[in-house]
């Protein structure tokens, strides 16, 4: 680096004119020599290519800490038979498997005070209570999760859209036990609602800094996928066009290896868009831990569910299923209910089936869902499955 002394001092760049002027030198512009004209453009120019060094420098080692974040975040997870606190907290499918009970019942941690139940015709929806346990501890959980933002905002990647994933039921929509919804009325989970609208770049929305997508493990049926495009409307400010691209059901993909867990497929849609729309994945929120296992997850938010954990074992009620209690109301030891149960991401050859021809986003997309009808899939409930690997479908 080129230095200007003067009479007892040693000048950088920051200060070069005040020095050159303290030292005698006269600055360019003021009867300046050439030769001084010279040399402070020659420093300039090194100075110049100093900074742009550093520049180059920090964008990499900005660039290397979000790919180090997402690296990070998409390790390999599997979670097997958890350990539950059965003095504190234990969902209502775990308490009925090991015979227990825990202090807080689903019941009392949902909705103390009893409100009754909203009915609409062959259907019924619980409802929870806004000072309830679960209320405080979603709280909580959301709380958590805006303050992780408020943090990344200082690092959001410039060339990258980031994004955040909510899944729906027991997420955004209060759909206890039954984890569906095939009205579109479920209640809304207050917090959940304020939180979006904070962070979420919702259309017309000034604040919003994430792009938000709604990946729910809804079957994929033209009775569900309506359900759910009703309530999105019902309770965002977003058009028809928003939800379109935004909602998407995994529940009718399938086929790839799981070793007799349950597999996160919504790893392997997030996958495709981080891949092919250049989505950077900040967050994934859901009450289960296959909303969040898996690859491209960003920060995983596990939000309370009391009333099941189906990584420990199945939930017996979702989507209107039965329970069999024997005389002392556990489950018979020959039921498949109490099986342990664990949760994992989509292997190698799951996500380049997802990706090819683009499968995981086509046959997840709400209006594919949509079109689902019953002359496609006869059972409206459960729906038809896409197998990844072969391409086919069953239902």
């Amino acid at each position: 680096m080129l230095l200007l002394r003067g009479p007892s001092q040693v000048c950088g760049i920051w200060w070069i004119l005040v020095c050159s002027a303290g030292a005698g030198a006269s600055i360019p512009g003021e009867d300046a020599s050439d030769d001084e004209a010279v040399l402070l453009a020659t420093y300039a120019s090194h100075e110049i290519a100093r900074l742009q060094g550093e520049v180059q420098l920090w964008k990499s080692r900005y660039e290397r800490l979000l790919k180090l974040f997402a690296d990070f975040s998409s390790q390999p997870q599997t979670v097997q038979d958890l350990r539950v606190d059965d003095t504190y907290f234990m969902p209502g499918n775990v308490q009925h498997c090991r015979g227990e009970i825990a202090a807080t019942t689903p019941s009392e941690a949902t909705n103390p005070q009893q409100e009754p139940d909203i009915d609409f015709p062959n259907y019924r929806y619980l409802v929870y209570g806004q000072d309830s346990q679960f209320a405080h501890r979603l709280q909580q959980s959301y709380d958590g999760a805006s303050q992780s933002l408020e943090h990344f905002l200082r690092i959001l990647p410039e060339s990258r859209t980031p994004a955040i994933m909510f899944d729906i039921d027991n997420t955004l929509a209060y759909t206890g036990f039954n984890d569906t919804d095939v009205v579109g009325k479920a209640p809304p989970l207050a917090t959940a609602i304020k939180f979006a609208e904070r962070w979420c770049a919702f259309e017309g929305a000034a604040d919003g800094r994430f792009e938000c997508f709604f990946f729910t493990a809804r079957y994929c049926t033209s009775l569900k996928a309506a359900a759910t495009k009703i309530w999105v409307a019902d309770n965002f400010p977003v058009s028809h066009d928003w939800i379109d691209t935004h909602v998407f059901l995994t529940g009718g993909v399938g086929g790839c290896e799981s070793g007799d867990c349950s597999l996160a497929y919504k790893a392997a849609l997030r996958h495709w868009f981080a891949e092919t729309q250049d989505v950077f994945w900040v967050m994934s929120i859901g009450d289960q831990f296959t909303d969040s296992a898996g690859v491209a997850s960003g920060l995983r938010v596990k939000l309370p569910n009391f009333w099941f954990d189906s990584s420990v074992v199945p939930n017996p009620l979702g989507n209107g299923g039965q329970i069999d209690l024997d005389d002392n109301r556990e489950f018979p030891p020959e039921s498949q209910h109490c099986g342990l149960n664990c949760v994992v991401g989509p292997d190698g050859p799951c996500l380049e089936a997802a990706l090819r021809d683009d499968a995981i986003y086509w046959h997840t997309r709400l209006q594919y869902c949509l079109d689902q009808d019953s002359t496609k899939a006869p059972d409206q409930v459960h729906g038809c499955t896409y197998n990844l690997l072969t391409q086919e479908v069953s239902c």
